[in-house]
């Protein structure tokens, strides 16, 4: 019955832990590029991509209440808030084309070389 009355949030820990610690600062003595605090990756229009992957968690399980009072506080930003999941339209994962021509396989000039002497 404890189970039911307690309140349930739906936004996950792990996003709101990796939206407090990927934050931007300046390299190279503060003259640098901006660079996240946590793990140093570029900073990018969204930050890092574990802040980025948090943000879209967030954005997607929080409330209005909790999006607003996140917005106040600066944790996300306007631009969190359009960050969708990426998808390829076709659906289809995008493979590399080989580097070897596709061909008749060591067993299909076996085959050939069998039917040649039959």
């Amino acid at each position: 019955m404890a189970l039911l009355s307690l309140a349930r949030d739906n936004v996950p820990a792990w996003a709101k832990i990796e939206l407090h610690l990927h934050q931007p600062r300046r390299g190279w003595f503060g003259l640098g590029r901006l660079r996240c605090e946590w793990c140093s990756e570029r900073w990018g229009r969204f930050g890092c991509y574990f802040r980025q992957t948090a943000a879209r968690a967030f954005v997607l399980n929080a409330s209005t209440a909790q999006l607003r009072e996140a917005m106040t506080a600066g944790r996300i930003t306007r631009d969190d808030l359009h960050l969708r999941r990426r998808s390829r339209r076709s659906g289809a994962h995008r493979r590399k084309p080989s580097p070897h021509p596709v061909g008749p396989g060591p067993l299909a000039e076996c085959l050939v070389l069998a039917e040649a002497l039959a």
